[in-house]
């Protein structure tokens, strides 16, 4: 029994350590141009806000009496949430293609860069803002 209990621990091992380099590969490819900061942080966020429910629910109902085994199955509600979510992903060549595109979020000839006003102040004072002397 003892080496079932290594096989499985070796297995969970491997899965999870090929789990949380997938997902950021997975999440980086499909981020739109231009909001790559933007939504990582949306991303960290939204990941580590729920973090502590299902502990928190697996030890409440352990506390109360409930079996263990019925505390560990309800954590199983938090992957269908999971699998309804992967569910209504869109195919994956689908969001490359939008992932490629600039995101209709950022408009980029209305806005003035501080590059833009450093080189109309070069060209009117005729100076190199750059210059560190």
């Amino acid at each position: 029994m003892k080496y079932v209990a290594f096989f499985f621990a070796l297995l969970w091992g491997v899965c999870l350590g090929w789990f949380y380099p997938t997902a950021n590969l997975v999440f980086s490819l499909s981020l739109p141009k231009g909001q790559e900061s933007e939504l990582t942080g949306f991303w960290i966020y939204s990941s580590q806000i729920i973090v502590w429910l299902p502990p928190l629910i697996f030890t409440l109902m352990n506390e109360s009496g409930v079996h263990m085994k019925y505390g560990v199955m309800s954590l199983i509600i938090f992957f269908l949430i999971g699998f309804a979510f992967i569910c209504l992903m869109a195919p994956w060549s689908t969001i490359r293609e939008k992932a490629n595109e600039q995101s209709k979020m950022i408009n980029d000839s209305d806005q003035e860069t501080i590059q833009d006003v450093n080189e109309v102040l070069e060209m009117e004072a005729g100076i190199d803002i750059n210059d560190s002397e």
